[in-house]
């Protein structure tokens, strides 16, 4: 018949011990270098990040200050603007739909309708 015969000396229980802490060793390695690589990687992330969101702030930062500026500098134009679509609005009543639907004419000389 077929019987196997397990003859594990000494010799061959160490060698099978050196193959398994080699390969143990060999996996704990490759576990460390993807955990360095991971870690580099995780940090790279973050300090470009962390520079981007500086240069973003700073950015947003300007651009709040040119629309401040904008504002400052423009608001009488605008308001001369506005005044003189009211003013053509009073006289072109076919306007008046489209300065109310932007709020440019809010204020009608019509009552309101009544409730039913």
């Amino acid at each position: 018949m077929n019987e196997t015969q397990n003859n594990n000396g000494p010799e061959d229980t160490q060698e099978e011990i050196a193959v398994l802490r080699h390969q143990l060793t060999s996996t704990l390695m490759l576990v460390l270098a993807i955990a360095v690589i991971v870690t580099w990687y995780f940090a790279y992330q973050f300090y470009f990040t962390l520079k981007d969101s500086r240069r973003s702030a700073k950015a947003a930062n300007e651009t709040r200050a040119r629309i401040e500026e904008f504002n400052r500098t423009n608001e009488p134009q605008f308001q001369e603007l506005v005044r003189k679509f009211r003013e053509y609005g009073k006289t072109h009543p076919d306007v008046m739909p489209i300065l109310n639907k932007y709020g440019v004419f809010q204020a009608t000389n019509t009552p309101a309708a009544p409730k039913k």
